[in-house]
């Protein structure tokens, strides 16, 4: 038997199968999806500031996009050194957490989605669907968390009793994978129920009022949920055979699910971030300084139209001046906020009617009715004279 002692890693590649990864990692791919994860981090980050609203997504994402940076700058230093133990070690968690938080703030979203659509196109409830499928996500989170301990706390350098020393972590990670992908069949499955019910519901006022942007928005999540369903599909076969088993040691399949796939549902969530996508804004709607919207309209409430918006405020075809009331000069008149009353309202009469006291408090007379008297003579005469509105005469 002929040992050889190997000096560098051009010369040792017959020997790097016998490495924890159980092949070279890949530095060009360990490069590129730092740099991805990082710019959504920035990008995540400057968004919340920018927008200012669904903080939880973007914490969720921005720990996501860290614990897959964590993981693949590990990959990169083991592809200068594949025999070191603690790159693996620290490739292996990380990039297996980091997509269950994509997950976490993917979840919260759909009872946003639902609410927004209509709850009557639902099963469930939207706080019920937060409520349940957070809970078995964070379940999932923490059985993952129990397994990589039990896995790696007393793990050797020696690859060939890996997976040994790591069978009952495995274990326990590839269970909490399959409730993950249990989770998430089942979340695909009620977005598209909503969906189908929504679609046949499309000639309703609710939902053929929305913009495209926010189907635009919930396609990606959906396509997201489906790019993660299948990466955790390959999760569950990659333990059944252990950390170190045929399907870990294969960097093609682990580029493209461990790597593409959740590059790309980063990439999706923070190009069409739901702060700026999936927002309940409808057809014939403003928004406001806040960012909030107000539909035009509204049965409860009339929504103030902002001064610069020039399709509603002053005659066709003349814009409004854009000046601030701090900026505007003394020349130019402001045009003032237009308020529209909705559909239904009904102005109060300025006179009490015949069934109402006057403001002195004393009874006005009762004026006999053509249709109290029977004499339809006078209902069907042809007067044209005006009426007083409100005063209760025909």
């Amino acid at each position: 038997m002929v040992l050889r002692i190997c000096t560098a890693i051009g010369n040792c590649k017959d020997s790097e199968a016998s490495s924890f990864f159980g092949h070279r990692p890949s530095l060009v791919a360990g490069f590129v999806f730092v740099a991805v994860a990082s710019l959504a981090i920035l990008a995540n980050i400057g968004i919340a500031f920018k927008a200012r609203r669904h903080y939880g997504f973007v914490i969720s994402m921005v720990i996501a996009c860290g614990m897959s940076v964590s993981g693949w700058i590990a990959r990169y230093v083991g592809a200068r050194d594949p025999w070191l133990m603690w790159p693996w070690v620290q490739s292996t968690w990380a990039l297996a957490l980091a997509p269950t938080y994509i997950a976490i703030a993917i979840y919260p979203l759909l009872g946003f989605i639902v609410g927004v659509v209509g709850e009557e196109h639902s099963p469930l409830s939207p706080k019920i669907i937060n409520a349940g499928f957070l809970t078995s996500e964070l379940i999932a989170l923490v059985l993952q968390l129990v397994g990589f301990g039990v896995a790696f706390h007393d793990v050797h350098r020696n690859t060939l009793n890996v997976n040994a020393e790591t069978y009952a972590g495995a274990r326990i990670v590839m269970a909490a994978s399959a409730l993950q992908l249990l989770t998430l069949l089942l979340a695909i499955a009620l977005m598209a129920l909503v969906g189908l019910r929504a679609i046949g519901a499309r000639r309703s006022p609710k939902v053929a009022s929305l913009a495209s942007t926010f189907f635009v928005c919930v396609g990606a999540i959906i396509a997201t949920m489906a790019i993660l369903a299948g990466r955790l599909g390959y999760r569950v076969a990659l333990l059944s055979g252990g950390f170190r088993g045929a399907i870990a040691q294969n960097w093609i399949l682990f580029i493209v699910f461990d790597g593409a796939a959740v590059a790309f549902a980063i990439v999706t969530l923070t190009a069409l971030h739901p702060s700026f996508f999936l927002v309940a804004g409808r057809t014939g709607s403003v928004q406001g300084r806040e960012g909030r919207f107000e539909k035009l309209h509204d049965a409860e409430d009339a929504a103030l139209v902002e001064r610069d918006d020039t399709r509603y405020v002053g005659a066709a075809g003349v814009s409004a001046p854009a000046y601030s009331d701090e900026t505007a000069p003394m020349s130019v008149p402001l045009q003032p906020m237009v308020f529209e009353p909705p559909r239904s309202y009904d102005p109060q009469p300025q006179e009490p009617s015949r069934y109402e006291s006057t403001r002195a408090g004393d009874r006005r007379s009762l004026t006999p009715q053509p249709y109290e008297t029977g004499d339809l003579s006078a209902a069907t005469s042809r007067d044209t004279s005006p009426k007083p509105y409100g005063s209760g005469g025909l």
